[in-house]
């Protein structure tokens, strides 16, 4: 037999079945292209999984793994790559358009034939005999141009909206009905011909032509009719007098480029635009006959949405990577720290590309509801047009709002629908926040639907980002459009910084040796089954705070709470601890939190300190009132809910009490407190000490905010301090997914001819296998993540793959198929709970290795708690089977059956149990905390270098002096001003030390450059001037450069223009175009107070 290579091969047994039957035609034509593009994938994957090991095909979709280079190479022709895709394309178009006939079905398959055979002769590396018994070659068959329009082009047309009109009839121009698309449209005047066919054209809603699409046969490359289509277009244009130019489109069927006409390069599409895309397209022409879009010419930023100049210059460099003129990129990166301002950055750039009529509909897409509102309010505050969230969440949402804010899986959700609810290019400009790899992996697919502007915003440093963010937004790496480092929004006085402690508890780090304890701590061991001699390993309390643990100490908590009440920073005159974040790790946790709170600070109220997560119903209320300074909470305990997205410029105090493996989410955190908050009146040590200038950190009121301090209990920053980049912690299964992978080693050990031998066994087993294969038969192969898994869904959902569980079989489940079962039904997690740790101890009872300990002594608390609550009736019915649970006894002789019958008799009964506080025991030893205070990380003032008599007097005291502040507000000094200053000279002056200086201007200057000029107010009296004035990049370059040189050097002249790096080196008169006013008013702001006034 021809393909008799394929047999023993499990993950293309539909394909050796499809290739070696001869009743080929017996189902649909439809069917059978759905088929054989099912089994083209499989062939492809298992391909990669042979031969290209390292191209971590599982997360690639099948085109991308077709278009690869190395597998185009093992291909070896166009011609076999083009019948690989004709495959491909048949089945996707065959699973939504049943109207496919016999003829293309019969050249899939033909051609599904020849790859095999070609792809296996190389991985086989076939003998000469085995060459000519395998050998097969698809009939010389392609098919033609009709064709391709027919099964493609047109399917394409009606999926975008087009109503196709086939009659070829000498239609005339202007004669079709609005917004639709005819075929063979004559045209005159080309350059090598008198008369064409055009062979698609697009008429708008005034019956206009606005595209040409020119088709070309799927064997040839679409490029072949870009020229072809280009003059179509320009004739067409001349023709009927267009005053604008029609948009270009070429496709083979397979491939849809598009030239838009606006002087971007050819690009690639999913599908053609609406005809209300297309319209606005054109209407973004620039007049005349070079292909170019209208400049933005008004790039000045609303002051009301911002005005700090780092962000004004993050929007005008943005404008002019987009600009005509400039680079014009489609895509771009903002990299800004957290509460710098990411979301009124693209609300300024919004503004801007609104008013220039480059843009009318906006998408903003943020992982999680609260982030998608914070978007939404600045967003309806100062764009004008609706403003709507278009999350599945809202019943109000209106999708043809002028800017549109949802959460990616809203999005993803919209687009998974055979009917969609947005056109390729409805959105002219899509800003994705928090742009990173994670991402891109889960949501790829929505920008590569849309064709449109894709700018990133992220908090996370350029360095910390992964080279697939740069590439996906077409930037080299490490080179965002524009950056803002945390450092360098701290100097501006956009952002505070911080001071963190480590913090190390120890129990936590070295448990409970019972010899150490009181006698009545000894009690409480014994109660633990600890005696003489014995410990408490400290993992069963580090696990309850980093991941399931059984143990929780009471007294560890209560800690916490002293050591923040006594180091924490304050206010109201030291009356009150200040707003304070503390991250728990789930809501056991966090009520133990607010318990101990409450036994020990009863007298500060009962809503002094509250926990905020996802199973509390006021969280909104509660975040709210967190937010106003004078209001209660003083201290909220948040699961998850507050660790992004909350603007609580009060919060002074971060508490970690959970572990963070991801870098992105740590930053996120600690950013919680970066905000700055003017009248807070803390008392704190002074913002020196928080940027690492000063080591004292004595406590004074301060108005403003100056800084925030972190306690840091499980040791996050030594961690990030080992792997700086994190590690991207594997996504959580639900409870279901975790009963179905201990079912599968359940399973595994029932193979054993011990068991097999059994009837009572060997039914369960039979059982079991069944019921498993069946969660995954039933998988929705419509979602895009089973899609992506189909090989394995095919293989894993008959019951015979089950059968002897090798652990190869059982990681592809787990690795590929686990979290796509039971996704949506993990409802009843008490009784759940249960069955997960029942079937634990069953699996104890079949393999030895397994340790069921902690689940056999969770099932006896469970007990134990149930028969406390044996007046429901329902418990009190079942009292004789938690009796026995309840006894250490029962454990002793455990049986695999009656274990089973727990599972039916005790779970109905777990939603009587409170919450989950059952399954976590409470502890109460002493405990003791150590602390170590980090070194700060970063390095805020490298331009401030000197230590001598008079810059320590001016470090510690120049907030006294009347004269510096003057100084570095840059203001003009008067006689009384330069007295003050000559007398601290005197005081420091010894009798044989020299004058420091020999005139006034050099005192100035070093007082300068000594404290340092106020960035913040330089940046406040630039911001202005930098936006008034339609400055270049190079020019704004420059600008910078002699500012930060005037703030480093205390000063700058026309001679440092002259003379001094790196302004000798440059033109600066060609730069600014001989206007150096501008130019001069800078130098003015920084020499003009040197004079003294009279």
């Amino acid at each position: 037999m021809k393909f008799e290579y394929l047999k023993d091969i499990p993950q293309l047994e539909g394909l050796y079945s499809r290739l070696s039957n001869a009743n080929v035609d017996s189902e649909p034509p439809y069917m059978r292209c759905i088929k054989y593009g099912r089994d083209l994938e499989k062939l492809v994957r298992y391909t990669y999984s042979k031969k290209f090991q390292n191209e971590k095909a599982e997360s690639s979709e099948l085109v991308k793994l077709l278009k690869n280079k190395e597998f185009r190479g093992l291909l070896g022709t166009s011609e076999l790559y083009s019948k690989s895709y004709f495959i491909y394309l048949a089945g996707s178009n065959a699973s939504f358009d049943h109207e496919i006939d016999a003829e293309t079905a019969d050249l899939a398959f033909e051609n599904l034939k020849e790859v095999t055979y070609v792809i296996f002769s190389k991985l086989n590396e076939f003998s000469d005999v085995e060459k000519e018994q395998f050998r097969y070659f698809a009939p010389a068959t392609t098919i033609s141009e009709a064709k391709t329009r027919e099964i493609y082009i047109d399917v394409d047309l009606k999926n975008a909206g087009y109503k196709l009109n086939k009659h070829k009839d000498n239609l005339g121009h202007g004669r079709p009905v609005a917004s639709e698309v005819c075929v063979e449209i004559e045209v005159h005047n080309l350059p090598n011909q008198s008369v064409g066919y055009i062979d698609y054209v697009i008429y708008d809603r005034i019956q206009m032509p606005i595209a040409v699409i020119e088709a070309k046969r799927t064997s040839i490359s679409e490029e072949a009719g870009a020229q072809q289509a280009r003059d179509y277009a320009d004739a067409l244009q001349k023709e009927l007098n267009l005053n604008y130019r029609p948009i270009i489109y070429y496709t083979n069927g397979y491939k849809i480029k598009i030239q838009d006409r606006l002087g971007y390069p050819a690009r690639e599409v999913l599908n053609f635009a609406s005809i209300e895309d297309l319209e606005r397209l054109i209407k973004r022409q620039k007049p005349g006959n070079i292909d170019a879009k209208k400049p933005i010419v008004d790039k000045e930023a609303d002051a009301n949405v911002i005005n700090r100049s780092k962000l004004i210059e993050a929007v005008k460099e943005m404008i002019d990577s987009m600009n005509t003129g400039g680079k014009l990129r489609r895509k771009g990166l903002l990299v800004l720290p957290c509460g710098v301002g990411k979301t009124r950055t693209a609300v300024a750039l919004s503004k801007i590309l609104l008013k220039n009529d480059w843009v009318e509909n906006i998408l903003f897409l943020a992982d999680r509801n609260n982030l998608v509102d914070n978007a939404r309010k600045p967003f309806a505050k100062y764009i004008d047009g609706v403003v709507s969230d278009i999350s599945a969440e809202n019943p109000n949402r209106d999708l043809k709002a002028r800017v549109c804010v949802c959460t990616y899986n809203s999005m993803l959700n919209m687009l998974d629908k055979p009917k969609k609810e947005f056109s390729v290019g409805h959105f002219d400009l899509i800003f994705i926040d928090e742009a990173h790899r994670s991402l891109f992996n889960v949501y790829r697919a929505i920008f590569d639907y849309f064709d449109s502007f894709l700018i990133g915003l992220t908090a996370t440093p350029s360095k910390a980002l992964d080279r697939s963010t740069y590439e996906i937004l077409d930037l080299d790496i490490d080179k965002p459009t524009f950056e803002v480092k945390f450092e360098e929004a701290v100097n501006l006085g956009y952002l505070v910084s911080y001071k963190a402690f480590d913090k190390s508890s120890k129990i936590i780090e070295s448990g409970v040796k019972y010899n150490d304890l009181t006698e009545k701590e000894k009690e409480e061991a014994e109660e633990l089954g600890v005696g003489e001699g014995g410990e408490i390993d400290a993992m069963r309390f580090k696990r309850t705070i980093n991941s399931s643990g059984d143990l929780l100490n009471a007294n560890t908590i209560d800690r916490m709470f002293s050591d923040l009440f006594t180091n924490g920073l304050r206010v109201e005159n030291g009356n009150k601890i200040g707003k304070t974040l503390i991250f728990a790790r789930d809501h056991k946790h966090a009520e133990e939190i607010v318990k101990r709170f409450k036994i020990h600070y009863a007298n500060l109220g009962d809503d002094f300190c509250q926990i905020i997560d996802n199973q509390v119903n006021k969280n909104k209320t509660r975040q709210d009132n967190f937010a106003k300074k004078d209001s209660n909470p003083q201290i909220v305990v948040s699961v998850d809910m507050m660790d992004t997205g909350v603007d609580i410029p009060e919060i002074v105090n971060l508490v970690f009490f959970k572990n963070v493996l991801s870098k992105i989410k740590f930053d996120q955190m600690w950013g919680r407190g970066t905000r700055t908050c003017e009248n807070l009146y803390v008392i704190s040590p002074s913002k020196d000490y928080f940027e690492g200038r000063s080591k004292d950190d004595t406590r004074k009121e301060y108005k403003d905010k100056q800084g925030f301090f972190v306690f840091d209990y499980c040791k996050n920053f030594e961690f990030f301090d080992l792997h700086p980049e994190g590690i991207d912690p594997t996504n959580t299964i639900n409870l279901n997914q975790k009963i179905y992978s201990v079912s599968l080693d359940i399973l595994s050990a029932l193979e054993d001819i011990k068991y097999q031998e059994k009837n009572d066994f060997k039914q369960y087993y039979d059982n079991l296998k069944s019921i498993l294969a069946n969660k995954i038969a039933v998988l929705d192969k419509d979602k895009i993540e089973v899609k992506k898994k189909l090989e394995y869904v095919d293989i894993y959902k008959k019951e015979d793959s089950l059968t002897t569980l090798t652990p190869k079989k059982k990681q592809d489940i787990r690795i590929h198929l686990l979290r796509l079962i039971d996704q949506d039904s993990i409802g009843g997690v008490e009784s759940k709970s249960l069955e997960y740790y029942v079937s634990i101890i069953q699996l104890s009872l079949l393999d030895s290795n397994v340790d069921s300990m902690k689940y056999q002594n969770k099932l006896m608390r469970i007990a134990q708690i149930l028969l406390t609550k044996a007046s429901i009736p329902e418990i009190f019915a079942k009292k004789d089977t938690l009796k026995e649970l309840a006894d250490e006894k029962y454990y002793d002789s455990l049986d695999f059956f009656e274990l089973e019958n727990v599972k039916k008799k005790v779970a109905p009964l777990m939603k009587y149990l409170s919450g989950d506080d059952v399954f976590i025991t409470i502890t109460n030893f002493n405990d003791s905390i150590e602390t170590n205070e980090r070194e700060t990380k970063y390095n805020f003032d490298d331009f401030r270098s000197y230590r001598e008599k008079f810059i320590i007097y001016l470090h510690k005291h120049f907030g006294e002096l009347k004269s510096v502040k003057k100084i570095l507000n840059l203001e003009q000094l008067n006689e009384e001003d330069l007295n003050e200053l000559q007398g601290v000279l005197d005081e420091l002056k010894k009798p044989d030390d020299e004058s420091l200086f020999s005139n006034n201007e050099e005192l100035i200057v070093f007082i300068r450059q000594i404290i340092g000029l106020d960035r913040e107010l330089i940046d406040k009296k630039c911001a202005s001037f930098i936006n008034e004035n339609d400055f270049s990049k190079e020019q704004r370059q420059l600008i910078n450069m002699l500012i930060d040189f005037a703030i480093r050097n205390g000063n700058i002249t026309n001679d440092d223009l002259v003379n001094t790096e790196p302004f000798c080196d440059q033109d600066i008169s060609l730069v600014f175009e001989n206007k150096l006013d501008p130019l001069f008013g800078i130098l003015a702001l920084f020499n003009n107070p040197l004079q003294v006034a009279a």
